[in-house]
């Protein structure tokens, strides 16, 4: 004879949702400040910062970016992973696998996929802006767990998505007005100015 499924009570289920709600809102503050942090970052450093960010708060098993650099010296891939991942593949491996399995046009991606790398589901976002899509980009994450994407989770994704957009569009600004593109080199142009 099987056991019945138990069911949790409703304000029980009230409150789990309650508390994944806030952990969301509290998700977004920090992804929200992340421009302010990548100012004067090269775009190496602003899709580390990113990948780190969105590995750590979704906990996910791995995250994937592809991205054209915002100054010019052609695109950047990186994959950050969970300690724990048993995927360890160099960013053009997982970059050539998504392509295989997805094909060479990142905007026909789907949004939601099962993982060409084993168990689990991926979650796909693109990186782009305004009518001219003036950066074309894409984040990838992907979990083993069989619910992923939570609809909490695709919205921090999606709002990690604008918020590179945005550190990226300051960043191919200040490079074509001949602007700091390098670490803190806007601090010391600061000090300088202020010199008497």
């Amino acid at each position: 004879m099987t056991k019945p499924v138990r069911r949790k009570p409703y304000l029980e289920q009230a409150a789990d949702e309650t508390r994944r709600l806030r952990g969301c809102i509290n998700d977004l503050i920090g992804i929200l400040a992340l421009p302010a942090v990548w100012n004067g970052h090269d775009p190496a450093q602003i899709v580390s910062t990113l990948l780190d960010v969105v590995v750590g708060t979704l906990r996910l098993d791995f995250a994937f970016v592809r991205v054209g650099d915002p100054i010019g010296s052609g695109p950047i891939e990186m994959v950050r992973y969970d300690h724990g991942a048993h995927l360890k593949a160099a960013a053009q491996i997982i970059g050539e696998t998504l392509t295989d399995s997805f094909g060479a046009n990142r905007r026909k991606w789907p949004r939601h996929a099962r993982s060409p790398f084993g168990d689990g589901n991926l979650s796909i976002v693109p990186i782009g802006t305004g009518h001219n899509n003036e950066i074309d980009g894409v984040i990838v994450a992907g979990s083993q767990r069989d619910d992923f994407p939570w609809q909490t989770e695709t919205v921090i994704l999606s709002v990690a998505a604008n918020q590179a957009a945005v550190g990226w569009l300051a960043l191919a600004r200040m490079s074509r007005s001949g602007g700091a593109t390098r670490p803190n080199s806007n601090v010391r142009d600061c000090t300088q100015a202020k010199s008497y």
